[in-house]
């Protein structure tokens, strides 16, 4: 990238603040931002670092969001553009805005069991599967119990080909 920056029209007020973040956006140096905006900005040296660091604040509150709120916008986008492909009978738009929508909501991850809801005989075998299973170092505590047996019949199913 140049060093050098040119800018046409010198921005006032509000706008050299605009100004130097879309500098920071495009990814120039400190150092050419700060000359570009004593020479082609026309500011006072003493002035330059102040707006700087209100262009870098202003990134930084751009950069804030509130995860649920997202979630919620593009919960409520995918359910529409489901609505309008569904309108138009467009099977294929339909279903992968349904895809999308599954993997945003974390949809294909198992389902976690609760040993606690199950009757005591199905929560002891469970128990069992897993004291079995969890030795073979095919996952970490956090692993549920089936991924931990498909990760085990994954690897026996590998050392039975590699035996053939």
């Amino acid at each position: 990238m140049s060093e050098d920056i040119e800018i046409l029209n010198p921005p006032t007020g509000e706008e050299l603040v605009d100004k130097v973040v879309l500098l920071l956006i495009a990814g120039h140096p400190p150092d050419a931002i700060r000359n570009a905006a004593r020479a082609n900005l026309g500011m006072a040296p003493d002035k330059v670092e102040p707006v700087i660091q209100e262009a870098r604040r202003r990134l930084t509150l751009a950069a804030e969001y509130s995860r649920d709120e997202a979630l919620g916008t593009a919960i409520t986008r995918l359910n529409d553009c489901y609505k309008m492909a569904a309108t138009d009978r467009d099977a294929k738009t339909a279903v992968q805005c349904q895809r999308e929508l599954n993997r945003l909501l974390d949809l294909y991850r198992p389902a976690e069991i609760d040993p606690g809801s199950l009757a005591p005989a199905a929560a002891e075998d469970l128990a069992a599967v897993r004291e079995y299973v969890e030795p073979l170092g095919l996952g970490d505590d956090d692993t549920n119990t089936a991924e931990l047996v498909r990760l085990a019949v994954d690897e026996l199913v590998r050392l039975r080909n590699a035996e053939e």
